[in-house]
């Protein structure tokens, strides 16, 4: 290959990533497989004609063939691509038919070669590229990552908090258990006073049935007491319905057992005034009056048990939520001290019942 052909393949296909689409023309003429099928058989050897006039060489006899713009009528170059042709059959040192087969190979495995040297180029060019970018984006990366350290470090603390929360509410959790232990006793201290208190109204219920076999006797004296008892009958009715309201709340039992208080309180004094009326009956009106009092003591004992309750209970309302079930059972325990007042209200003498 001489210096002129040289030249122009250089000049056709080095700058191949940014040359003009018409040097593209050039490499698709150089690797086409007819052009030098054409050459290695001897085939062109100026016989072609392109617009009346003969070429003269392969290259710009093939390429008038496939593409006649390519040459002006007198046979000059009218294209970048029939100039390059025009040398390449120029730079031929000898006779077309003596030299065509061994330039063609080697020409063609240059021109391959220098094929695959541009694609190379041009991954490498497309790497540069992708490298540049992945540059670009590295502070983008590592403000990313920097965010992310911070965020760790801000989620390590919020755990630690979070933990720290957890022992505290276990340790509220343990408070609680204690509280509710100390409720239960003291459920179990109220179900003894009420057990007391419903010994001492049997007693008293025994008391009055003595007093009423007296009072048989004294019709007339009895006639004169009916108001008092049908008093008696109303306080009585107004403590059953204070007695009902026990169900839905403890601390209307307080209310209730002040009632009842009250109640016996003026039992006492019909009872005084039976005194006055009937002499005979002093003696057991004594004891009535005994056994009051301490039903008096008793029901105080009550009111005070079921005062510390409640405020217990009140302390625990913030933590009811993860003791529901012990509650429950707290709950439970209502209905038997209903009962148990209830049964109260019914022995009280006069009375009609809760």
């Amino acid at each position: 290959m001489g210096p002129v052909v040289g030249a122009a393949l250089a000049a056709a296909v080095i700058p191949a990533p940014t040359a003009p689409a018409a040097h593209a023309d050039i490499l698709d003429l150089l690797l086409d497989p007819a052009l030098w099928a054409d050459v290695i058989g001897g085939n062109l050897l100026g016989a072609d004609l392109v617009n009346g006039a003969n070429l003269g060489g392969p290259f710009a006899d093939y390429l008038g063939s496939v593409d006649p713009a390519a040459f002006t009528a007198d046979g000059a170059a009218a294209t970048p691509l029939g100039s390059l042709a025009l040398e390449l059959d120029n730079a031929l040192p000898g006779p077309v038919d003596t030299l065509t087969a061994p330039l063609a190979r080697n020409l063609g495995g240059l021109v391959s070669d220098v094929y695959g040297l541009l694609n190379i180029g041009n991954t490498v060019i497309a790497l540069d590229k992708n490298v540049a970018t992945l540059n670009a984006d590295l502070p983008a990366l590592d403000a990313n990552i920097t965010t992310l350290d911070g965020h760790v470090v801000t989620l390590g603390g919020e755990v630690t908090g979070l933990q720290s929360t957890v022992e505290t509410l276990n340790g509220n959790v343990t408070g609680l258990d204690n509280t509710v232990t100390g409720l239960n006793s003291n459920v179990t201290s109220l179900d003894n006073t009420v057990t007391g208190l419903n010994s001492n109204v049997t007693s008293l219920d025994n008391t009055v049935t003595g007093l009423n076999s007296n009072v048989t006797g004294l019709d007339n004296t009895v006639t004169g007491l009916n108001s008092n008892v049908t008093s008696l009958e109303n306080t009585v009715t107004g403590l059953d319905n204070t007695v009902t309201g026990l169900n839905s709340n403890v601390t209307s039992l307080d209310n209730t057992v002040t009632g009842l208080d009250n109640t016996v309180t003026g039992l006492n004094s019909n009872v005084t005034s039976l005194d006055n009326t009937v002499t005979g009956l002093n003696s057991n009106v004594t004891g009535l009056d005994n056994t009051v009092t301490g039903l008096n003591s008793n029901v105080t004992s009550l009111d005070n048990t079921v005062t510390g309750l409640d405020n217990t209970v009140t302390g625990l309302e913030d933590g009811v939520g993860t003791l529901n079930g012990n509650v429950d059972v707290l709950n439970g325990l209502l209905p038997t001290l209903t009962t148990s007042v209830v049964n109260l209200c019914n022995n009280i003498p006069f009375s009609s019942g809760c």
